[in-house]
């Protein structure tokens, strides 16, 4: 069985919501009558050249931002009682970038390698930003989500199609054949004695490369929670 492939649409298309700019007179020195941080030089040498304020979740932030055609990224320091921070608040990293509000969160959607990523982040007032999950979607035939927690990755899922990430489900699977086989990788040679039979039921959590197998997560009989891969012809999605 052929999984459906699981389609993204444009980077630009998910970009329902951008945030809102000021019309303000900004150079690389002063922004809406306020001065630039020292720090922020650094970011400007470096490309951010485009420099104005933003709202983002109620709150103001100004944005240094590249040219990209595709990835236009943003380093940015949050205002408070009109003033710029000294350091940054996001984009260090420089994958910031194609901000925008969606359902009360800040997604910041780019290209890396061939492969697009949302990076959806909760902002909360006063708190430091949480990396919540990240999708990917590599050449658009999956979508790919790692979860995070305290910064650090959790687990992940394969979810299902749909241009708006918050409407996307966790795909589950079902045993099509009498028996099948679990393997330790994705590979005819990592075979194992563990197998599962017709019925049962499990969450999908990976693809192989060329989508010949596919990573699967189920609880055994014992509530042990377990995870193997499977053939992508033994069964089909619930």
């Amino acid at each position: 069985m052929l999984l459906k492939k699981i389609i993204i649409l444009s980077v630009l298309s998910l970009i329902s919501i951008n945030a809102n700019s000021y019309a303000t007179d900004c150079t690389a020195k002063i922004c809406d009558g306020m001065r630039l941080p020292a720090s922020s030089q650094i970011f400007i040498g470096k490309g951010y050249a485009n420099v104005e304020v933003k709202t983002l979740n109620d709150s103001k932030y100004l944005f240094l931002s590249s040219e990209g055609d595709v990835n236009k990224c943003s380093v940015i320091f949050k205002i408070q009682n009109d003033k710029i921070e000294s350091s940054p608040t996001a984009g260090e990293d420089g994958k910031l970038c194609n901000v925008s509000e969606i359902n009360d969160y800040v997604v910041s959607s780019y290209r890396d390698q061939g492969t697009w990523i949302n990076d959806v982040y909760q902002v909360l007032s006063g708190q430091p930003w949480v990396l919540l999950f990240s999708d990917f979607c590599a050449d658009c035939q999956q979508v790919k989500r790692v979860y995070y927690k305290d910064g650090i990755r959790s687990h992940q899922e394969l979810m299902s199609e749909g241009d708006d990430y918050s409407a996307r489900k966790p795909l589950n699977g079902i045993v099509l054949v009498q028996k099948i086989s679990l393997y330790s990788q994705p590979d005819e040679q990592a075979k194992t004695k563990a197998y599962l039979v017709k019925g049962d039921g499990f969450k999908l959590s990976d693809m192989s490369g060329d989508g010949s197998f596919y990573q699967i997560e189920y609880t055994a009989s014992s509530g042990k929670k377990m995870s193997y891969w499977i053939k992508s012809d033994d069964f089909e999605l619930k």
